[in-house]
């Protein structure tokens, strides 16, 4: 079987894995991707991944399936890449009202093995220097991680590419040139819609812009990713953190706009962290992903040689080793059955 995959983000790299795993290897597979690996939206991504999102933190979709997976991927590529690609483990979630409080401290009750509820004391010990938006406290997730997403799919590109995999930067494929596969697979993110007779998925594009900034030396860096109504990570080294993003849903560029970005993240990040306000900021990056209606991906198939893998959204890390995984499965097999049902877009 020769395959060809158009995008070698979260989505590509994911189901060329599987497709590998499941084929022992005896397949010829060959990525397109205008970004080098890592390059595009899935590469600028913080690299959160954990079950409990919203403002109420509830339970993601198939949240114990996708951990799983994703986790399957993360030690191929940690193998990939001689070096785990795991930031740090715990997420930190302040909670900003009362009513989240409430919500929080709930979901850590009815699920004690994975949550904890930290007061306000708790969150000053554990996370010095940090200012809560209220006196409340945070939800931390356990098993929460923070991934380093380039170095994530570097190291599955390296994976991939033993077993023969054959990566070529194209701006643009021609048709023509998917003539001689037996199977292709479009995952090129808000533009999986541009691919004749994906028309009609219900893909939206979504500018995300993240600052990369200075950490102030008279602050003690937090262990911890925190996640509020915006993120920040901090970097291996410690010396600089990761802030954002935004959710521009209309814009007119592609590239960074470092104005926009500063407006809309920093006043939140800083009411965490007040010193962030006035750190120097080393750049910004940006990049545009799919999102759904239904904040679910898409997979799926248009007819028995081309499918379609996208709407990843902002929870990427956590659902693109599952479908990836369903996808693989439904190609190998030629019988669609094994796609969710929620995932079809069609």
């Amino acid at each position: 079987m020769r395959v060809a995959i158009l995008g070698a983000g979260f989505a590509g790299l994911s189901v060329c894995w599987y497709l590998l795993h499941y084929k022992q290897g005896a397949i010829k597979i060959d990525l397109y991707d205008p970004q080098p690996i890592g390059g595009g939206a899935s590469g600028i991504s913080s690299g959160l991944l954990h079950t409990f999102s919203g403002r109420k933190a509830h339970l993601s979709w198939k949240a114990s399936e996708c951990m799983k997976e994703a986790h399957r991927l993360l030690t191929e590529a940690s193998q990939g890449a001689n070096e785990s690609v795991v930031l740090t483990k715990g997420i930190v979630r302040p909670a900003l009202s009362l009513s989240q409080e409430s919500d929080f401290q709930s979901r850590a009750y009815a699920h004690p093995l994975e949550l904890e509820w930290w007061d306000s004391a708790d969150c000053l010990k554990k996370c010095p220097g940090l200012t809560l938006p209220s006196s409340s406290g945070a939800l931390f997730i356990k098993n929460g991680l923070t991934i380093d997403a380039k170095k994530y799919l570097e190291g599955l590109w390296q994976t991939c590419s033993k077993h023969g995999v054959q990566f070529f930067q194209i701006s643009d494929i021609d048709m023509s040139q998917l003539e001689g596969y037996d199977k292709v697979i479009v995952a090129i993110g808000p533009l999986t819609n541009s691919f004749p007779g994906m028309e009609s998925l219900p893909l939206t594009g979504v500018k995300g812009q993240v600052i990369d900034l200075v950490w102030p030396q008279s602050v003690t860096p937090p262990p911890y990713t925190l996640v509020s109504q915006k993120h920040l990570v901090m970097s291996r080294d410690r010396k600089q953190c990761t802030v954002g993003a935004t959710y521009e849903h209309e814009f007119s560029s592609l590239a960074p706009e470092p104005e926009i970005a500063a407006a809309q993240i920093i006043p939140s990040i800083s009411s965490l962290y007040p010193e962030l306000e006035k750190a120097k900021i080393l750049g910004v990056r940006a990049g545009v992903r799919a999102t759904t209606p239904s904040r679910l991906p898409l997979a799926g198939a248009l007819n028995e040689k081309y499918y379609y893998f996208s709407g990843l959204g902002s929870k990427g890390l956590l659902y693109h080793g599952f479908v990836g995984k369903q996808l693989a499965r439904a190609i190998i097999s030629s019988d669609a059955r094994h796609l969710p049902l929620e995932c079809s877009g069609l």
